[in-house]
């Protein structure tokens, strides 16, 4: 979603994108903290599912009997649980990105006294892309190799 605010009076102008800011400021913490909370709920309860019967074990409880028989099958819904969390993990970083990019386009819409000063590098470019979407991805496979090594 772009947001363009036409010129009809520079500090009413100035105004109008200082307010827009001050509410995308506020959904970019809240999209990041969503984010990262849903992440890693999600990784842990998966994780969990998928040890559920050696921490049963460790603490010396049984699963009912329907589930003790067959002990592989907490491994195989891991796996899917795990591709739930990829596609979610996925998604909540393109909604992450989008107010992102659409709080740079605020401030480039700003006077230029007004603009933050940028760096202009390819790390930052990088690294936003490894918190969005590179970490989801390495905890997404981290899930899938525990669970294949737990159905070997």
């Amino acid at each position: 979603m772009k947001v363009r605010i036409k010129n009809n009076g520079e500090s009413k102008n100035t105004e109008h994108i200082l307010n827009a800011m001050n509410i995308y400021l506020t959904e970019y913490i809240h999209r990041d903290t969503l984010m990262w909370k849903h992440n890693f709920t999600f990784f842990v309860c998966t994780l969990l599912v998928i040890l559920l019967p050696n921490l049963l074990d460790y603490f010396e409880m049984t699963l009912p009997p329907i589930l003790d028989k067959r002990p592989e099958i907490f491994p195989f819904v891991g796996i899917l649980m795990s591709f739930v969390f990829f596609i979610r993990a996925i998604n909540l970083g393109k909604r992450f990105q989008a107010i992102s990019l659409t709080y740079n386009d605020l401030i480039r819409q700003l006077p230029e006294n007004l603009q933050r000063f940028t760096i202009n590098n390819k790390l930052s470019y990088k690294y936003k892309r490894i918190h969005v979407y590179v970490l989801p991805s390495i905890m997404f496979v981290a899930l899938v190799s525990i669970s294949l090594i737990f159905l070997i």
